[in-house]
C-alpha cells in the first residue's frame, strides 16, 4: 500500500459527523435557525454573480453562484447556472424542518457544508431505530440536502446506520421510497406540505427496509455464490502486474463475509454478504490521499460510484 491510499484505521462515525458540526443542546432541541447559527450556515447571501473569461469577455447563458463567508466576509465560489436559475438560501431551505421535528419527533444532529457550500446539509436524528430479528440494532435518520451549485436538488433521504459497523445502508427496497425531492420553486407552505408527506413515506420505507432484512436474513447465500459476486464486483486486472491489487480486495471482501465480527450475525446469509459489501465500500475500499477520514466521508455522503457499487451489489445477492 502507498502513502496516497488509507483504509480504516480512524472512528467510524456516520458520513455528516465526520463533516459536519454537532448541532446538539444539552437540555432540549435546537430550532433549525440555532442548527445553522452553530454550523455556519446562516447568514451566506448566495446570490448570482457575471461570469468572465480570462480576457475579460461576459460569458453568455450562464451565471456564477458565490456567498459571503459570514466569518471572514470573503466571497466563496460555489459553481455556474442558467440565468433563471432560483437561488435559495439555508434559512429558506431549512426553517421549515422544525415543523418535521414537531411531528417526528426527531433531533437535529448535524449540519454542515462540503466543497466550500456548494453543497449543504442537515442530519435529523430518528427518536426509534430498528432491530433486525430483534438483535441487530439500526439508527435511523432523515438526511436533508441542497445545492448551490446547480447540480444538487433539495432532498430528504432516510438513511439507516446499522450500529454493528456503521455502514451507511441507503438501500433501495422494492416497495417504498427511500428519497425525497422537494422542488425549489415551491413556497414555504408547499415545502412544508410536501416535508409531512415525505415523513410519511419514511414510516412506510422504514418497515419495507426492515422486512427485507428480515428475508435476506432467512435467504442462504453460499461460498460459491459470494466468490461469484466478489468477482463481479471486482473483475480481474487487465495486466498480470495489478491483480494483486484485485485479488487483496477480493480477500477483504471475503474476510468481512467469511470471519469479521461485524458480520458474525447472519453469517453464510444474503443479510451477511450485503452488510459486507456495504462495510467494505464505506470503510475498507481505498481512498487516496485521504488522512484524517474527510474524503471518506465525502465519498460514502456523495453517493455515486460508492453507491452503485452497493447497488450492484444487492440487486446480485436478491437474484
Amino acid at each position: 500500500m502507498n502513502d496516497t491510499t488509507t483504509t480504516a484505521t480512524f472512528t467510524r462515525t456516520p458520513a455528516w459527523q465526520t463533516l459536519g458540526h454537532f448541532v446538539r443542546k444539552d437540555n432540549g432541541q435546537m430550532t433549525a435557525a440555532e442548527a445553522m447559527t452553530e454550523s455556519g450556515l446562516a447568514g451566506w447571501n448566495v446570490r448570482k454573480e457575471a461570469m468572465f473569461t480570462a480576457g475579460g469577455i461576459e460569458v453568455p447563458n450562464r451565471v456564477a453562484t458565490v456567498r459571503t463567508d459570514p466569518a471572514t466576509g470573503e466571497t466563496k465560489y460555489l459553481g455556474y447556472v442558467g440565468h433563471n436559475y432560483t437561488i435559495q438560501q439555508n434559512e429558506e431551505t431549512f426553517d421549515f424542518l422544525d415543523s418535521l421535528v414537531d411531528v417526528s419527533g426527531a433531533h437535529y444532529d448535524t449540519a454542515g457544508y462540503v466543497k466550500d457550500g456548494a453543497k449543504v446539509f442537515m442530519a435529523l436524528k430518528m427518536p426509534e431505530g430498528i432491530s433486525v430479528a430483534g438483535q441487530d440494532a439500526h439508527d435511523l435518520y432523515l438526511l436533508a440536502t441542497n445545492g448551490h451549485d446547480g447540480f444538487n436538488a433539495f432532498t430528504i433521504s432516510v438513511t439507516p446506520i446499522r450500529l454493528a459497523c456503521t455502514n451507511q445502508l441507503t438501500m433501495a427496497t422494492r416497495t417504498a421510497r427511500q428519497q425525497f425531492k422537494i422542488r425549489h420553486t415551491v413556497n414555504m407552505a408547499g415545502r412544508i406540505t410536501e416535508a409531512r408527506h415525505a415523513l410519511e413515506l419514511t414510516f412506510d420505507y422504514m418497515d419495507a427496509f426492515a422486512a427485507e432484512l428480515e428475508q435476506m436474513l432467512d435467504a442462504e447465500f453460499t461460498n460459491d455464490q459470494f466468490d461469484a459476486l466478489t468477482k463481479a464486483l471486482i473483475p480481474d486486472a487487465k495486466s498480470d502486474n495489478r491483480q494483486a491489487a484485485v485479488d487483496a480486495k477480493r480477500s477483504d471482501l471475503w474476510h468481512l463475509f467469511a470471519e469479521a465480527d461485524t458480520n458474525e450475525f447472519g453469517r453464510g446469509t444474503q443479510y451477511a454478504a450485503y452488510n459486507a459489501v456495504t462495510e467494505y465500500a464505506d470503510w475498507i475500499a481505498p481512498v487516496r490521499g485521504d488522512k484524517d477520514g474527510t474524503k471518506r466521508a465525502a465519498r460514502i455522503m456523495g453517493g455515486g460510484a460508492v453507491q452503485e457499487f452497493k447497488d450492484f451489489a444487492l440487486a446480485s445477492i436478491r437474484g
